[in-house]
């Protein structure tokens, strides 16, 4: 619900839900990789939160950008069971990969980049359509592909 308010600009609403904190860790393999896509989530609803602030001149933005930097590096050192095979993996972490790869593309343009006053956080979001019908057509190709591995 936090993700939907953020991207929907309701920010009293994103106030209440912020405050609900909800822990992404779990021992199982398969419950890791729903914990890996949740905190991918979360960065995405970080960085549009992210560049409101930064629109806004907001001093929050250094303590979501922390929080952004400290979520990225938990996705990135995630460890799965020696015994999954490649494609089990690949299967299961398509999603999560991409998104991942996404989400370090859309860092490094925030990090990056110089914003006017016009600079609206409903052009990002935007830009995360754009992301997102672009993993849609990933989907569609590895699906068509029946499974087999590819490099990315």
């Amino acid at each position: 619900m936090w993700l939907w308010c953020v991207r929907t600009q309701q920010w009293e609403a994103v106030k209440v839900w912020i405050s609900r904190n909800v822990t992404a860790e779990s021992v199982v393999d398969e419950h890791k990789v729903a914990a890996t896509i949740t905190t991918l989530k979360r960065i995405e609803g970080l960085l549009i939160l992210y560049v409101k602030e930064v629109t806004n001149r907001n001093i929050n933005a250094l303590m979501t950008l922390t929080e952004i930097k400290h979520d990225y590096k938990e996705v990135k050192g995630q460890k799965y069971d020696k015994d999954c095979t490649v494609k089990e993996v690949t299967n299961r972490n398509i999603n999560a990969l991409m998104t991942l790869t996404e989400i370090k593309h859309d860092y490094k343009e925030v990090k990056g980049q110089k914003y006017d006053k016009d600079c609206t956080v409903k052009e990002v979001t935007n830009r995360n359509i754009n992301a997102l019908m672009t993993l849609t057509e990933i989907k569609h190709d590895y699906k068509e592909d029946k499974g087999k591995l590819f490099l990315i």
